[in-house]
């Protein structure tokens, strides 16, 4: 469960950062 909650963490992150990346 730990593995899956840090692994959806790591997209989410991975996702704001290309986002911010696109409008920055």
């Amino acid at each position: 469960m730990a593995e899956g909650i840090l692994n959806f963490h790591n997209h989410i992150m991975f996702f704001v950062i290309g986002i911010a990346t696109f409008v920055g």
